[in-house]
């Protein structure tokens, strides 16, 4: 009996390159609604659309809009503040979508000038406004809690600067 040796149908080298070909990254803005109440900041969460999770109101960036008119777009939408987003990326998270995507997500701080009481995904998400230090603790990520610690510290910096007359 003759021995044949077959060869691989698709090389090592030709698999990575359909794995990398199969990931993809996707660009998201989202924002960290907040306001100072009596010296004391809170912030909107809002919960994932599956409810098991607080989250930040996030999404695609929006046609014809730049990230920071997006994110403030999608704090409308989700949470049903109205604001505008400073131009001070307070991090970026990742969010696996897909086995082949991937969302990076850039978050900006978005100072709440109303709350609206009916919103467009009030019936799809739920809100809630919490101290600083509680929102930190419901956060699952790592890079999430940073985003807030990095809100709070920015906040303070402000504070401080304008105390010593900056």
């Amino acid at each position: 009996m003759k021995t044949v040796k077959l060869k691989p149908s698709v090389k090592e080298k030709d698999k990575k390159k359909t794995a990398a070909k199969k990931s993809r990254t996707i660009c998201q803005s989202g924002a960290v609604p907040y306001l100072m109440e009596k010296e004391e900041l809170r912030v909107m969460l809002v919960t994932s659309s599956s409810g098991d999770a607080w989250i930040f109101p996030k999404g695609n960036i929006a046609k014809g809009m730049d990230t920071l008119k997006s994110a403030a777009k999608e704090a409308y939408e989700e949470a049903g503040v109205v604001g505008e987003c400073e131009n001070n990326i307070l991090g970026v998270i990742q969010i696996e979508k897909s086995p082949s995507d991937l969302a990076e997500v850039n978050i900006y701080p978005l100072k709440i000038e109303k709350i609206l009481p009916e919103w467009q995904e009030s019936g799809v998400r739920n809100r809630r406004m919490f101290r600083i230090a509680e929102a930190i603790g419901v956060m699952r990520g790592e890079r999430s809690r940073k985003v807030l610690e990095n809100l709070r510290d920015m906040l303070l910096e402000r504070s401080a600067r304008r105390e010593n007359g900056y």
